[in-house]
């Protein structure tokens, strides 16, 4: 398992309404380097996600993961999570 500080960005009401998790630019090592469908546990549930890393014609900006259901009940809003790689691979936020 990698020990790391890493966070999501805060989770704004525009965020839950999209079901939308920002992921800061120093997350991006979690995740592939291109757009694709990822499984994460998200708060112990095994949720799928569209991950996009959002690497922009003029700059990289922040990744985004788009949940297929509501986030709503597992994030709050103005919170930020933890990014931890869990032991079987499996990128965890809680």
């Amino acid at each position: 398992m990698i020990e790391e500080n890493t966070r999501t960005q805060r989770v704004t009401e525009i965020d839950l309404a999209h079901r939308r998790i920002r992921l800061p630019m120093t997350s991006k090592k979690f995740f592939p380097a291109f757009k694709t469908l990822v499984s994460v546990d998200l708060r112990g549930q095994l949720c799928e996600a569209r991950y996009d890393p959002r690497l922009g014609p003029d700059r990289p900006r922040s990744a985004t993961l788009v949940f297929a259901k509501s986030i709503a009940h597992l994030v709050e809003m103005n919170e930020t999570l933890s990014i931890k790689l869990g032991a079987d691979d499996t990128v965890c936020l809680a």
